[in-house]
């Protein structure tokens, strides 16, 4: 009797199961990538204005304001942080979730990183003091001076050694390079846009013609945000799209106009 009544009670469909078990677990997958998406964003920069500075205790900058605007956009509100620039490339390189702007995409970093940009370009020339006798047409003009003050870490300072200088004056204090141009203890500084040549020259207060631009130009490229490779794509082109509506808005075009960016 107890047989026969095993024999009637109805089989599991383990279809049906799997079915249920999979609508369970989609929406928790769902809820776990959205937890990751608002999970919190190092973002780092460094001294570089007038892209990126400190005054007066505030992070200050037009890619600083271009950055807040797309925070805005997206509704978060994430601390920035200045660092020295090779502490914030180590930090950009473990990760997790980090951001580091201006950046500059060169081969080498490409693929080492995600990108958003770019929001703005940029040149770098060498300058000589004003009044100076010095004809620097050249990269191999500048190379022939007693003296280039530069930074000592950086890009500009990669593309020198890689160029082949053997004379490079070099410092961790922006505002000493041009000051020590003008006083004739470097020949020719090289480091910042003229925007951040004025910027350092203002801050020493020293006239803003006490430097001269040469035609030698050293780099022109975009400016963009680098973003460690565990953020996904998704979240990435997030950023992206808020990035074009801000270029398209007005208060962008105020930015420019603060800042005197370049059209492009």
């Amino acid at each position: 009797m107890v047989i026969l009544m095993l024999q009637k009670r109805p089989l599991v469909n383990f279809k049906i199961v799997i079915s249920l078990l999979i609508q369970l677990l989609i929406p928790a997958a769902t809820f776990a990538a959205s937890l990751s998406t608002r999970a919190p964003m190092t973002i780092i920069t460094e001294e570089w204005p007038p892209f990126n500075y400190v005054e007066n205790g505030e992070i200050k900058g037009f890619a600083t304001e271009v950055v807040k605007l797309i925070m805005k956009r997206l509704k978060v509100n994430y601390s920035i942080e200045v660092l020295p620039g090779t502490r914030g490339v180590n930090i950009l390189n473990k990760g997790p979730r980090t951001m580091f702007y201006s950046f500059i995409m060169t081969p080498e970093r490409k693929s080492k990183y995600k990108w958003i940009g770019p929001f703005g370009e940029e040149s770098i020339y060498f300058y000589k003091r004003r009044g100076s006798n010095l004809e620097i047409k050249t990269l191999e003009d500048a190379k022939k001076v007693s003296r280039v003050c530069c930074r000592d870490i950086g890009l500009v300072y990669d593309i020198l050694k890689h160029a082949g200088f053997q004379n490079l004056d070099v410092g961790m204090n922006p505002e000493g390079i041009y000051l020590k141009t003008i006083r004739g203890r470097c020949d020719l500084a090289i480091g910042e846009t003229s925007l951040g040549v004025a910027y350092w020259l203002k801050k020493s207060n020293m006239p803003i013609n006490s430097l001269e631009q040469t035609s030698v130009k050293v780099t022109e490229t975009a400016l963009y945000i680098a973003v460690s490779k565990d953020v996904s794509d998704s979240e990435i082109l997030k950023w992206q799209q808020a990035l074009e509506k801000v270029k398209a808005s007005a208060e962008y075009a105020k930015l420019r106009q603060i800042y005197r960016e370049p059209s492009r």
